[in-house]
């Protein structure tokens, strides 16, 4: 009898411990049986104002010559992009008829196209090396972010965090003899 007990108390535990892998919860929206779902956050953004800054300390353009550049007339200056453009490889994927093929593009690393687009300075130094240097006051927007669970909808939302966003908002600049 013993044997037997202890026998179906090691069942009752086997299926106690092994049962809840195979529970599938019930959604509580439309009574049907459901994969087990997991909870994933959505989040929405509020705008709480923006602020204007005060001017940043000026600072030396990137890519110039430490030794800086000899204009010769009052017509030469630097042309300024916020952004430089840098080589990349593009690869493309594509599927006809079941079939995959892959294409890729090219471009040489190493080598940056170049650029029109962005500010002229001309300076009126002539003859004696300078560099270009640029202060700017930017635009700092917050964003109040609110997180809530997707599964209970946005009435639920709480507070998670702050997040700000900075444009350039305005700028100024100046040349150096170096």
């Amino acid at each position: 009898m013993r044997s037997i007990i202890k026998s179906f108390l090691s069942f009752l535990l086997y299926i106690c411990t092994t049962a809840t892998a195979f529970l599938v919860p019930i959604s509580a929206q439309d009574s049907n049986i459901s994969p087990a779902r997991v909870d994933q956050y959505a989040y929405y953004y509020v705008n709480r104002g923006y602020a204007i800054t005060g001017w940043s300390p000026y600072a030396t353009c990137f890519g110039q010559n430490e030794g800086g550049r000899i204009f010769n007339s009052t017509n030469e200056g630097f042309v300024v992009t916020d952004s430089p453009q840098v080589s990349e490889t593009v690869s493309f994927s594509l599927s006809i008829a079941g079939q995959a093929f892959s294409i890729s593009i090219g471009i040489q690393p190493g080598i940056a196209t170049p650029s029109i687009s962005g500010s002229i300075f001309t300076t009126d130094i002539i003859g004696v090396p300078v560099v270009l240097q640029r202060s700017f006051m930017y635009k700092v927007t917050r964003y109040d972010v609110y997180r809530y669970n997707q599964y209970s909808g946005i009435d639920t939302a709480v507070y998670y965090s702050a997040e700000y966003d900075y444009a350039v908002y305005t700028d100024r600049h100046r040349f150096v003899r170096v």
